[in-house]
């Protein structure tokens, strides 16, 4: 999909811009998940319920964004 995405040599920039988000999320979903949980540590269990839920919503999200690059993609892939 990157490769149907990215310009004519552009692929590069596009992997490493993949790589890097990969990256980014390893760091910040353990962030958020930590602040979220240390934030409402008064609450107890219900702290990392809040923090796994906040996870489960910002993965909805960027499914939903996929998605519509997915169809995007299909529409332009059949225009002459």
């Amino acid at each position: 999909m990157i490769i149907e995405l990215s310009p004519e040599g552009h692929e590069g920039q596009f992997f490493g811009l993949f790589s890097m988000s990969g990256r980014l999320s390893a760091v910040l979903g353990p962030f958020i998940y930590g602040t979220i949980t240390w934030v409402f540590s008064d609450y107890g269990p219900l702290a990392s319920r809040m923090a796994i839920l906040s996870l489960f919503v910002m993965a909805l999200i960027a499914f939903i964004l996929h998605f519509r690059v997915i169809k995007e993609v299909d529409k332009n892939k059949f225009e002459l």
